[in-house]
């Protein structure tokens, strides 16, 4: 099991107080231990339990690659002075460690795909990193060292993840097999609200009997059902949604112009467009597919 894997007795050792280690990065791809990892990581130097964890502790920032670019940009790691639409609210790491932690042990910044920094940001965060302060804990997630600036990689502790197996994944359900991909960090999501995921799954299996008269009606439904994924803002939650919605798609083998049409809806929500426009014309076209009373 992953509690008894080299990395994970790695992991106990560097969580303990006293283990001088300040900067760990988890290197491994997708199906990969590196989130469960970094999540008792996280636990452990900020003292929090499982449910603390979950909720989103004051004292943890979680840095991600900005879209559309997917790309770590100088204002995610200190303040700039000029900022673009979408960036206003943005906090920085360098705000974020002036202060000591609020609740917990230490202050934590936990950085997926450090290797999408660009240039100015990796060398701003190679600042902060060389001189940190001495409650604060970095945790970095990277599908690979390529592209990391070397002096980051001195700087942090390596740990190489293994690929999770299927005694890791344990039994699935249909909608855990279908949703999750096998991927264990998309798997994790799915257990924390198996409720909204469930009745996502059980919405999509009515698709084929429904007339599109109810196109308008449906398309309501799936964005009240998406939204209670809770996965970030409401359109992060649609944007999910819509995604799952493909996956469904994919295994119900449907027409290329109906997923051609759900991936230009995903684009478009994705690129700030109204969800609600979006899933109209979605889902008459998914309706209009199916044919009434098919299945």
């Amino acid at each position: 099991m992953l509690t008894l894997s080299p990395a994970s007795r790695t992991i106990d050792a560097l969580a303990l107080e006293g283990s001088g280690a300040h900067a760990v990065m988890l290197i491994g791809g997708e199906g990969t231990e590196r989130p469960l990892l970094a999540a008792k990581l996280a636990q452990g130097w900020l003292g929090c339990s499982a449910e603390q964890y979950e909720r989103g502790p004051v004292d943890m920032l979680r840095v991600v690659p900005a879209p559309p670019s997917r790309i770590i940009k100088l204002v995610h790691i200190k303040p700039v002075k000029v900022k673009i639409k979408g960036e206003e609210n943005i906090l920085d790491i360098r705000t974020f460690i002036r202060t000591v932690p609020l609740k917990f042990k230490h202050k934590v910044v936990v950085i997926e795909c450090p290797e999408r920094m660009n240039n100015d940001a990796a060398s701003a965060f190679l600042k902060i990193l060389e001189e940190p302060p001495p409650f604060v804990k970095y945790i970095l997630c990277a599908h690979t060292t390529s592209g990391i600036l070397p002096t980051i990689l001195s700087r942090c502790v390596l740990v190489s993840c293994r690929p999770v197996t299927e005694d890791d994944l344990g039994n699935l359900s249909e909608m855990e097999e279908l949703f999750s991909e096998r991927d264990l960090e998309r798997l994790t999501v799915i257990r924390k609200k198996p409720d909204a995921f469930r009745a996502l799954f059980v919405f999509m299996q009515t698709l084929r009997r429904m007339p599109v008269t109810r196109a308008l009606k449906a398309s309501e439904e799936f964005r009240a059902l998406s939204e209670k994924l809770d996965i970030g803002s409401a359109r992060e939650s649609i944007s999910e949604g819509v995604r799952l919605l493909g996956v469904w798609l994919q295994q119900e083998k449907a027409s290329p112009e109906a997923r051609l049409t759900l991936i230009e809806s995903h684009r478009r929500i994705v690129g700030n467009g109204g969800a609600g426009y979006q899933l109209d014309p979605l889902f008459c076209q998914l309706l209009a597919d199916f044919g009434p009373g098919e299945h």
